[in-house]
C-alpha cells in the first residue's frame, strides 16, 4: 500500500492534540491545558486569527503546554511551508529554556526525533514548517520573522509591543495569525486558565486585539 503525502496529512488532521501528547510524548495533558490549547487550535482551523489570552497559575504547565502545540503543528504541517512565532521577554534565560524544552519534545517524539533541523541560533525545522524564537525586550531585532501559523508571546507583560507589531506587519491582513499570550499569575494556586469564550482578550476577527495583562 502507498502512503501519499495527502493521506499522510490527513492521517494527522484526525489525531487530536490530546492523543499525540499521549501517544508521541508520552505526556498527558490536564483539561485546564487542552481548554486553552483548543481555543488556540479552533482558531487556526477557522482562519480567524484571534488575540488569545492564556493565564496559568505558577508551576502548572504553561511552558509545557506551549512546547507540545508547537511540535503538534510543527507535526501536523511539516509539508506545508508554515511558520511559528515564539517572543520571550529575555534572550537569557527565558528564550534559551524555551528553545531546550522544545528540543527536548522534538526528540522525545516517535515521528520528530531525527528529522528536526537547526537551522539557525533560533529557528527549528521540521519539513517545511518552522519555530522562530525571538527575545522581546525594546533592543531585540524581529526584522524578517513571519508567524504566518501562530504567534505566541510569552510572559506578555513584560514584552516590548515593538516586537510583535513589527512580527504581525509582515503577514496580509487578510491572513492573521492566531496570536496565543501567556501569562503567569502570582499566586501558587490560582485557577488553571481562563481562555473561556467571550473573555476579555479574546478578541474575534482578523485583527489580533491589543492585549494588556
Amino acid at each position: 500500500m502507498t502512503i501519499t503525502a495527502q493521506s499522510l496529512v490527513n492521517r494527522r488532521a484526525a489525531l487530536s492534540l490530546e492523543d499525540y501528547a499521549r501517544q508521541h510524548l508520552h505526556i498527558r495533558l490536564r483539561p485546564y491545558q487542552l481548554e486553552a490549547a483548543q481555543a488556540v487550535l479552533a482558531s487556526i482551523r477557522a482562519g480567524a486569527g484571534r488575540s488569545i489570552v492564556v493565564l496559568f497559575a505558577r508551576q502548572s504547565g504553561k511552558d509545557e503546554l506551549s512546547a507540545v502545540l508547537k511540535c503538534y503543528l510543527l507535526w501536523r504541517m511539516h509539508l506545508r511551508e508554515r511558520g511559528i512565532v515564539e517572543v520571550n521577554p529575555t534572550y537569557k534565560p527565558q528564550t534559551i529554556n524555551a528553545m531546550a524544552r522544545f528540543e527536548r519534545r522534538l526528540r522525545d517524539g516517535r515521528d520528530t526525533r531525527g528529522a528536526w533541523h537547526k537551522r539557525s541560533d533560533f529557528i527549528r525545522s521540521l519539513g517545511q514548517s518552522q519555530v522562530t524564537f525571538l527575545s522581546g525586550d525594546a533592543a531585540a531585532n524581529v526584522v524578517g520573522a513571519v508567524a504566518s501559523l501562530l504567534l505566541i508571546v510569552n510572559e506578555a507583560q513584560d514584552v516590548s509591543p515593538r516586537c510583535t507589531t513589527a512580527t504581525l506587519r509582515r503577514w496580509p491582513r487578510s491572513h492573521m495569525p492566531p496570536s496565543s499570550f501567556s501569562h503567569r499569575l502570582d499566586q501558587p494556586h490560582a485557577a488553571g486558565t481562563r481562555a473561556a469564550r467571550g473573555a476579555p482578550g479574546r478578541a474575534a476577527g482578523r485583527h489580533p486585539a491589543r492585549v494588556h495583562v
